[in-house]
């Protein structure tokens, strides 16, 4: 980890052994794959290396020319519905990895279609919404909040994440 947790205030129970840094450079120096020992030194979790390859997609999302915020919508929006925002909507999600390879994302149709409704459930579901595919208040602002902010978050997570005792 880059932070102390107990600097943060959190009290870890379990004791952890001090990060030996001249272990850590001769393994390096000696490894056949220095990129190995490297994601060794990483938590194990499944979960952790999802959140690093979520990291790398919003990376790219951040990246991206400004797309603009997602027009709103007066009630929720429900497939089959013609939505202004359904060019930006599909190019976003297929960025996020919500929408699956292969679909057309350089349509300009408005049509709030069913593969978009199941990726905007997608969406919900990683984010803690209610996973009904229709486009709302909360789920709009989710997609509209700006990349950095969601950076931010998953960074920090993955640091609370390096803070944890592996598991046995």
């Amino acid at each position: 980890g880059r932070v102390s947790p107990e600097a943060a205030g959190f009290r870890l129970r379990e004791y952890r052994a001090e990060f030996d840094f001249v272990a850590a450079l001769q393994a390096l120096a000696n490894a056949p794959d220095v990129g190995q020992v490297l994601a060794n030194a990483e938590p194990q979790f499944f979960h952790y290396k999802l959140l690093k390859d979520a990291l790398a997609r919003y990376r790219k999302v951040a990246q991206q020319p400004q797309r603009g915020q997602l027009p709103g919508v007066q009630r929720p929006l429900k497939a089959g519905s013609s939505y202004a925002g359904s060019p930006v909507l599909r190019k976003f999600l297929s960025a996020t990895g919500d929408l699956p390879p292969g679909s057309d994302v350089s349509s300009e149709d408005l049509e709030f279609d069913a593969p978009l409704s199941g990726a905007v459930r997608t969406f919900q579901l990683r984010h803690g919404l209610e996973q009904n595919g229709q486009i709302n208040k909360a789920t709009l602002a989710a997609m509209n909040a700006p990349p950095a902010q969601l950076l931010r978050k998953i960074e920090l997570t993955l640091e609370r994440w390096r803070w944890l005792t592996p598991f046995k």
